[in-house]
């Protein structure tokens, strides 16, 4: 099932892409907790940094930087 969801973020977040990028940084924290709920660290580790560097003014930027000071320290 985690799977799927998080298929689902992806989608969602590409179609916010072409939306003017309307919660697509919201799309792509959820995918990234997901990802790191399923053992890739890493991954999830590279997607919340490219939050952080296509969406700088992201309301998220604090949640962010608390899951890479966790991750970090994996």
């Amino acid at each position: 099932h985690a799977d799927k969801a998080i298929a689902a973020f992806g989608a969602l977040a590409d179609e916010a892409s072409t939306a003017g990028g309307f919660y697509r940084d919201f799309a792509l924290y959820n995918k990234a907790r997901l990802i790191e709920a399923k053992g890739a660290a890493k991954q999830a580790e590279k997607l919340l940094k490219e939050i952080l560097e296509k969406s700088p003014g992201t309301s998220l930027r604090d949640d962010i930087n608390d899951r890479l000071a966790v991750l970090s320290g994996k």
